[in-house]
């Protein structure tokens, strides 16, 4: 049986809802979708009523989105985004395309992999389009579960704690501590935690499991966690940051070391031993595998035996 939403909701209530919230006011809203003012309130009216919920709440001249309204706002950017990409794909499928792979990652550390495995894909199948899309540890499972990404690189034990999760295990997780290029701690014969939480930090939200990883071994260590902390959830943006603040974080080894070969950053002999889980392709049970991404996945898995024959192999 079909949810209200599913009969009322339209998508000019949608439009409308988030034109306000993205100019702030009805008469701007209405500019960006070249109607009056007035359809535009009647909209929100309508939207309203629909909801049960007030959407805005008046703030001086300017509405203010409710909890209500930020829940729309975030779930209507994601219906019309997922329009987008169905535009898209028809496009594509109208000029031969051979379908899509919707790849989500929480990890770095399988840049390389990744990188290896799309190339492949493309030689095999060019028409083939692949999205990639970084995303919080959190948001791994549920956009597998609603299809919004088919594969994930995350957390391989996620396959043993839900029943409805499959994956590969890739590799086991390697952390090591980069600075910036002239830090000062680089310098250090044998550097100790209660010396290096005393510098400047570059760490993960604490939502991150790397984050938690880290407060729990300066708390079995007994040091304080670092007071100067700047934080970002973009690993990538290291190299960057670290060229302009004197900095300390944390970075997968395998990536660290090539920013090293680039002359970017410097690794602490300091060893970090964080538990961390190994990181693994995922995919959901319950959901049909296109066969885009059941090419996808016969690349991975070739590339893994590959992988143990070379170390087989290995004297």
């Amino acid at each position: 049986m079909a949810s209200k939403l599913e009969t009322r909701i339209k998508f000019r209530h949608l439009r409308a809802v988030l034109a306000v919230h993205a100019h702030g006011s009805v008469a701007a809203a209405a500019r960006e979708l070249c109607v009056s003012p007035p359809a535009v309130s009647k909209s929100l009216a309508e939207a309203s009523d629909i909801l049960g919920a007030e959407l805005f709440r008046r703030n001086g001249r300017h509405p203010v989105t409710t909890e209500a309204g930020e829940l729309l706002v975030r779930y209507g950017r994601q219906v019309l985004a997922d329009l987008g990409d169905l535009e898209a794909e028809l496009t594509l499928l109208a000029q031969g395309s051979t379908g899509s792979v919707t790849i989500g990652t929480s990890t770095h550390q399988a840049k390389s992999f990744i990188a290896e495995a799309s190339e492949r894909l493309k030689l095999e199948q060019p028409r083939i389009l692949i999205r990639m899309q970084d995303l919080e540890p959190l948001d791994i499972l549920p956009q597998l579960r609603d299809g919004r990404i088919e594969l994930a690189f995350g957390d391989f034990h996620h396959v043993a704690r839900v029943g409805d999760v499959d994956g590969l295990k890739l590799f086991d997780s390697e952390t090591v501590l980069v600075t910036s290029r002239d830090h000062p701690a680089l310098a250090l014969s044998d550097p100790d935690w209660a010396a290096l939480t005393g510098y400047a930090w570059a760490l993960p939200p604490h939502s991150h499991m790397m984050r938690t990883a880290f407060e729990a071994l300066w708390a079995s260590e007994q040091v304080p966690a670092p007071t100067n902390v700047f934080e970002s959830s973009s690993l990538l943006s290291i190299p960057l940051t670290f060229d302009k603040m004197q900095l300390i974080g944390p970075a997968p080894r395998e990536l660290a070391e090539e920013w090293r070969r680039m002359g970017l950053v410097g690794i602490l002999p300091q060893p970090v031993w964080l538990g961390m889980n190994p990181q693994g392709l995922l995919w959901s049970r319950d959901l049909p595998q296109s066969p885009a991404v059941r090419a996808y996945l016969s690349i991975c898995r070739r590339m893994l035996a590959e992988d143990r024959a070379r170390e087989t192999a290995a004297p």
